[in-house]
């Protein structure tokens, strides 16, 4: 159970005796690496593993490599749908967007899942580029639902320069992590049964009068896989993201993207929490 160089698995440490090495900083960050390391654990001795047939779904990758055909494909495809999630990913070294994820909302199977990699689009001048902004435009359109975890307007807003679509969006966006957390605090604090109907009578009064601290309060109780971390940079939907094949992600990209939740199957259990990027650097031999 003992690595190189004396490192402890994350899961077995004892949080209560950190390294003496460490200054204050490093003693939070390598606590709180072991508390989360436990925590999954837990989870993944407890639940199993979902697998999902890969005829449920299909990966689309666009960029300069993609073929006219694939764009048409997904063109005719996406015309018949009107809601779709959307993430986003960085690239781990410059912080700057570096992925979009697209998956439709079927009724049927299969599902499309569109992996946009920003960093190898086409020229402005090329068929394949007239095609991704042609996607867009379908996605894009007013009368379509779009659903995200965080504000899909600001995640997307470092795009403009790329001209993929018209800004500012108008489709409906609705984002799924506030409206969550929101459902989780009114579920928590809310009145007995009998005084159901005159507390959706005052939805709009509990909305805009929510304490802070117990709104806090609430979310740090209930949602501990939600990390207020500055270095945890993945967000709670990717979740809900299929099973990609790294090989063939790889061979599209040169640049290292901090997608590894995006890229591991799906589980049934709830959302593991990353480990502190500090924290593994530190022990990096």
């Amino acid at each position: 159970l003992i690595m190189s160089d004396k490192f402890v698995l994350y899961h077995l440490r004892d949080i209560n005796n950190p390294p003496a090495h460490l200054d204050d900083k490093q003693k939070s960050n390598w606590i709180r690496t072991a508390q989360k390391a436990q925590k999954n654990y837990q989870r993944q001795q407890q639940y199993s593993v979902f697998n999902l047939l890969t005829s449920f779904y299909e990966i689309i990758y666009v960029n300069k490599s993609t073929t006219t055909e694939t764009m048409q494909k997904l063109i005719d495809h996406v015309q018949h749908y009107h809601e779709f999630t959307f993430d986003t990913e960085d690239d781990r070294s410059s912080k700057q967007l570096a992925l979009i994820q697209i998956q439709k909302i079927p009724r049927q199977l299969p599902c499309f899942v569109v992996l946009l990699e920003l960093f190898h689009l086409p020229s402005h001048d090329t068929l394949i580029f007239v095609k991704i902004r042609q996607l867009f435009q379908l996605i894009f359109q007013s009368k379509n639902k779009l659903y995200s975890s965080g504000p899909l307007q600001l995640e997307l807003y470092s795009t403009v320069n790329y001209e993929l679509f018209e800004w500012p969006i108008t489709s409906q966006i609705f984002d799924i992590q506030r409206d969550f957390i929101i459902d989780l605090f009114q579920t928590s604090s809310s009145p007995s049964p009998s005084l159901s109907s005159s507390h959706h009578e005052n939805n709009d009064i509990i909305n805009t009068n929510i304490n802070p601290q117990l709104f806090k309060n609430a979310v740090d109780h209930d949602l501990e896989f939600i990390s207020e971390d500055s270095d945890d940079n993945i967000t709670i939907n990717q979740c809900r993201t299929i099973p990609v094949n790294t090989a063939l992600y790889e061979q599209i990209s040169d640049d290292e993207i901090c997608i590894n939740q995006l890229l591991r199957p799906m589980t049934t259990q709830p959302e593991l929490e990353d480990i502190s990027d500090d924290e593994q650097q530190q022990h990096q031999p």
